[in-house]
């Protein structure tokens, strides 16, 4: 008997269910297709509240990175004008540095 004639008679002798929907091989394939869009489902979902969480973060950043840039600025501003108010007053007393 050959591998092909004892696969077959294996085969006829495995009861078939073809009423039972579990192992009815068009429902099993719709089953796993429908499985594969809902988990791509979820996994859009959870990929799009990440990315608004990670949103929120970014706006949160950039107000701060704003703040930031105003107060930095009027540091800056504050300390151009006592660097200016003394070398003024270096200049008032102790000359301009020209001997005269």
């Amino acid at each position: 008997m050959t591998d092909k004639q004892e696969l077959t008679e294996l085969a006829e002798r495995i009861p078939h269910r073809q009423d039972d929907p579990v192992y009815d091989f068009e429902h099993l394939g719709l089953k796993i297709a429908e499985s594969l869009v809902l988990a791509a489902e979820n996994q859009v979902t959870e990929a799009q509240n990440l990315f608004e969480r990670t949103r929120a973060i970014a706006d949160g950043i950039r107000a701060q990175v704003a703040e930031l840039t105003l107060e930095l600025a009027g540091m800056n501003g504050r300390l151009k004008t006592f660097g200016q108010q003394m070398l003024e007053a270096h200049h008032k007393f102790n000359g301009d540095g020209k001997d005269g």
